[in-house]
């Protein structure tokens, strides 16, 4: 399997942001590709309802009659139907699916130049480069993503996550400093209630001035 040298483990999780990175563009690469196939699904299905045929993919219900048999319509409706779903399962962990949709916008490409080339090919022949364009990238994505969740830290490659895995057992950072006084001299906690006679009674106290003895001094 080929290996990814800039997604390679790293002592003290130090592969996580690189990975990360990866994973996320990865998954924005899924999302790409299944709003394109979902895009030309539509335009593929008014196309078959109009009757016009698709290069490659009307291969299959062209066995069951014409364009205009419903037999027809339903086989390639369900083929449309099938791309979408297949896009759709490619947005998790199975991006090998990716890699089917890259095959079948090849077919189509190829499909324009079998049987002699005609005018109604060309919007086949478009969706099929732009779409063979959208899913190349998903050869090296596959590969990755395959490596990714062999490496530690997959999917999250959070440290945060990695520490409370080192550490099951929760140790607090700070010791409560009321907790720590010994028995007889614990001070009360701010959410412990103050005696309302100590207040009181410290209310009540006045303080007054020592009076100072002035001596040695005569006047003169």
């Amino acid at each position: 399997m080929k290996i990814n040298k800039n997604l390679a483990e790293l002592p003290e999780h130090g592969h996580y942001s690189a990975c990360l990175e990866r994973k996320k563009e990865i998954d924005k690469l899924s999302i790409k590709i299944l709003i394109y196939t979902v895009i030309t699904g539509i335009i593929m299905a008014l196309m078959t309802a109009f009757g016009l045929p698709l290069s490659a993919v009307s291969f299959i219900p062209s066995l069951f009659g014409d364009a205009f048999n419903a037999s027809y319509l339903i086989c390639q409706w369900s083929e449309i139907i099938l791309l979408a779903v297949i896009a759709g399962i490619g947005c998790g962990k199975y991006k090998f699916c990716q890699l089917m949709l890259f095959a079948v916008y090849f077919l189509i490409i190829l499909g324009c130049f079998t049987g002699g080339v005609k005018m109604i090919d060309s919007i086949s022949f478009v969706i099929g480069i732009i779409g063979v364009i959208i899913t190349y990238p998903s050869i090296s994505a596959f590969l990755d993503y395959r490596q990714l969740m062999n490496t530690e830290g997959f999917p999250y490659f959070s440290c945060l996550l990695a520490q409370a895995d080192d550490n099951p057992v929760y140790k607090p950072q700070y010791i409560n400093k009321y907790n720590r006084q010994p028995t007889d001299m614990k001070m009360p906690a701010p959410s412990e209630p103050v005696n309302s006679e100590m207040m009181k009674g410290s209310s009540s106290e006045k303080y007054t001035m020592p009076e100072i003895e002035l001596t040695g001094i005569s006047d003169k």
